[in-house]
This record gives structure tokens, C-alpha cells and sequence, in this order.
């Protein structure tokens, strides 16, 4: 098993199922991990600020972090809320570690109407997708790509309101923008592949993991959108046999995300979210919770109570592009991801 370090000791991060790595490995990682901070303004408005003090082996190169607009989030989360709605209603939400594991995290996969593009499941089987985790095989793997399959829903015209669509145009526009020029081609909504609700389920953490390109992690570029609750992202260099150090940055209520060239294709990246408290949301949420307020005092009562309760991260992927399955191909595997041939 390949193996990740903290700087002082090695620790067995790197395991044949994501889902069994723990809280407490990450925990120990994430004091030693370098902070990443983001351009503010400028050109490069919404990129990592790259590192190049000495010592430093790697970086992930390709990370941005934005927050969204009041009304860009409002959509967003009015999105992502009936995406839930719709894969509970119909029983399709599946577990986030495969069907075999006893996870309380949920996950399910919805795709654009027919209209915005050439996508769903016969466009992810005709491109090889393998619909498990890359590391399961035989009867597990099967059971795993059966329930991915059946997790995935169609959302209709009808479902989509206006705020949904500005929602998505704003979130492409500032991706295409930040990320490197090779990769802004697979963010349109043509090519939006797939948006993913991830539910913790009151869980503390997302493991560390890759997402495989031809397998259960599709996409070319992932973005993330928190939609409830903060969290900070741990990312960890795939680097056999070397001891770099890891990265970190926070990803509140409200921001958003992108994995894509090094910070997509050469980290592992996890979730630490928070214990017992509630954690500091973007502008965004803030200003839109001043405007609930004073629409409905009822609701002031509602969120006194629920500032006990033990609130759970939820985030939205979506997922641009696919990976080539064959030489020459655009974005070919081989090229990109190599481990996962």
C-alpha cells in the first residue's frame, strides 16, 4: 500500500479503500500541511497564490477558490436541494463507500436535461466509464456499479427555474476563467457531465481520495460548491517513495472550488469538517440570512434552535468533461492520470 506523510512519520494514508482511512490519520497530517492562500483580485483572482519557498517538492497547481454571489448561491442551493429531494423521493441516494460499506454518507448523480447537451448514461457508458471504485473488483464491483447506475436521475425542463441556470452560468464562468487555458474547453454547460450531492450524514470527514477518471470520479474538472456547513480541505501529494508535505485550505458555506490539472490529477484530497460547532460561512450566506430575517422573524426562532443541532457538511460536484479512454484521445487517461490505467 502506497503510504502518505506528515514530515515526522509515516502514516498508512494511502489504504485499498478510501473510505476506511480515519479522522484521526488526517488529524494528524493537517497541523504540518501548508496553508494555501488565494489571489484576492487581479488577473489571477480566485487562483492559488503558488508556493516556491524552498523545501516545497510539489503544488497543486490548477486550485481555485471563489465565493459565490448572493444570488448565485441561493440558485445553487435551491439546485441542489431538489436534487436531494428527487433522489430521496425515489430511493436512488447510495452510499458514499460503495454498497458493501456500512456509510452513512450519501451520494447521487443527476444530469442536465437532454437539451443543454450530449449527456447521461449511455454518453458515460459509450466513453468506457466503469461505474465503481477503481480499486474494487469482482461481485463488490458489480454491486457498487448496479447502485451507481441507479443513483443517477434526469431532471427535466420543467424542474429548472431561472436562478438555477444563472446559478450554473455563474459558477462556469468563473471556473473557465480561473483555471489553466487547456482545461476551459470542458467547462460548459455541454459538457457538464454530472452534479453530485454529497451528504455526511453527520459524519466528521471525507477520506482522502482521487477521483478515478474512468471510474466513479469522472470528470475532467471537478467543481465543488459548499453548500451547508464549512470544512477544510486537506490535499495530499501521490508521490510513492517521496515525503512531501501536505497542503490545506478552507472551504466555507457559500465558496466554491476547482480541482483541476496538478490539484485534480496528482492530489488526494479529503474533508475535515467541523466538530460541535458551526463554522464561519462566506459573504454570500451571511447576506442572504440578513435577508431572511427580516422577511420572516418565525425563521429567527427556527435557526436559534438549530444553532444546537448537530448540523452536516453537504456539497454539490459537478463534474466537466471526460477523460479519453485511448491514446490520441482528448484528455487521455494515460496522459493525465497514468495510475489509473
Amino acid at each position: 500500500k502506497k503510504k502518505k506523510t506528515s514530515g515526522t512519520e509515516d502514516l498508512p494514508l494511502k489504504v485499498t479503500a478510501a473510505e476506511r482511512q480515519s479522522r484521526q490519520e488526517m488529524e494528524q497530517i493537517a497541523p504540518s500541511a501548508r496553508l494555501i492562500r488565494f489571489h484576492e483580485s487581479g488577473e489571477n483572482a480566485g487562483r492559488a497564490v503558488v508556493d516556491s519557498s524552498k523545501g516545497v517538492t510539489s503544488f497543486p497547481h490548477g486550485l481555485c477558490r471563489a465565493s459565490l454571489s448572493k444570488g448565485g448561491f441561493k440558485g445553487i442551493r435551491s439546485l441542489h436541494s431538489l436534487i436531494v429531494r428527487m433522489l430521496r423521493r425515489g430511493g436512488h441516494l447510495t452510499p458514499w463507500a460503495g454498497v458493501a460499506e456500512s456509510d452513512a454518507r450519501k451520494r447521487g448523480y443527476a444530469f442536465l436535461p437532454s437539451c443543454f447537451g450530449k449527456f447521461g448514461k449511455a454518453a458515460l457508458r459509450a466513453a468506457g466509464l466503469r461505474f465503481h471504485a477503481f480499486e474494487k473488483r469482482g461481485r463488490e464491483a458489480q454491486k457498487d456499479e448496479a447502485s451507481n447506475w441507479a443513483s443517477c436521475i434526469r431532471l427535466a425542463e420543467s424542474d429548472l427555474t431561472p436562478s438555477h441556470i444563472a446559478a450554473l452560468e455563474e459558477i462556469i464562468e468563473w471556473a473557465a476563467a480561473a483555471v489553466p487555458v487547456k482545461y476551459r474547453e470542458c467547462i460548459t454547460l455541454e459538457n457538464l457531465q454530472a452534479l453530485q450531492p454529497n451528504l455526511h450524514s453527520g459524519q466528521d470527514h471525507l477520506p482522502p481520495h482521487m477521483d478515478a477518471p474512468l471510474n466513479d470520479g469522472f470528470g475532467v474538472v471537478i467543481v465543488t460548491v459548499c453548500i451547508r456547513e464549512s470544512g477544510r480541505v486537506l490535499l495530499l501529494p501521490d508521490e510513492a517513495g517521496a515525503r512531501p508535505r501536505a497542503w490545506v485550505f478552507d472551504a466555507p458555506q457559500g465558496d466554491m472550488y476547482v480541482l483541476s490539472d496538478a490539484a485534480r490529477n496528482s492530489f488526494d484530497h479529503g474533508v475535515l469538517c467541523e466538530l460541535g460547532r458551526r463554522s464561519k460561512p462566506s459573504s454570500a450566506v451571511l447576506a442572504m440570512k440578513d435577508e431572511e430575517q427580516g422577511k420572516n422573524s418565525l425563521g429567527k426562532k427556527k435557526r436559534a434552535e438549530g444553532n444546537n443541532a448537530n448540523h452536516s457538511r453537504e456539497s454539490l460536484n459537478l463534474r466537466f468533461g471526460i477523460h479519453g479512454s485511448k491514446p490520441g484521445m482528448r484528455f487521455y487517461v494515460g496522459e493525465e492520470l497514468p495510475m489509473f490505467l
